[in-house]
């Protein structure tokens, strides 16, 4: 990313949902400043596919961020 943006966007703010599609359950995320959107698949809705949904989007965010 572009560091004038970086140096814009400190402060994340993810807007997070579970939704489902034909019947899958998905993680969508977005994020309000630059409106950088992500959906990851789950295996089902239980309480660790989330957070493990969550972990991919961050670190997707972390990585963009340290270049």
């Amino acid at each position: 990313m572009p560091p004038d943006i970086l140096e814009q966007c400190q402060d994340l703010v993810l807007e997070i949902d579970l939704m489902f599609v034909n019947g899958m359950p998905m993680l969508t995320s977005i994020d309000t400043m630059i409106k950088f959107r992500s959906l990851v698949p789950l295996k089902d809705q239980a309480a660790e596919e989330p957070h493990k949904a969550l972990d991919v989007v961050l670190r997707k965010h972390n990585k963009n961020k340290s270049m």
